[in-house]
């Protein structure tokens, strides 16, 4: 079961980036120890990670990877709109 955590975390860090990849690896570690220690959440465990797996595999490749620049002006932005949102309700 490590070694199909390590794999989700593969998959999610080729398409999303490193800190989701471990976040993903790590999460689905701690879900297939508790699935190997509980019997009766290893149906729901085992549930969960397929789904999450056969959407990252459909969605993954849709995603694109930004760089630092563009999510550092893309947060800039946003940050931007709700200080005006704010200014333009009082």
């Amino acid at each position: 079961m490590l070694i199909a955590a390590l794999v989700i975390g593969v998959l999610t860090a080729y398409y999303l980036g490193f800190k989701p990849g471990v976040l993903a690896a790590g999460a689905s570690a701690i879900l297939f120890v508790i699935a190997a220690t509980v019997p009766g959440c290893a149906l729901g465990a085992y549930a969960v990670i397929g789904v999450g797996v056969l959407a990252l595999c459909t969605i993954g490749p849709r995603v694109q990877k930004q760089s630092n620049k563009q999510r550092f002006m893309a947060l800039g932005r946003d940050l931007l709109k709700r200080g005006f949102k704010l200014l333009r309700r009082k």
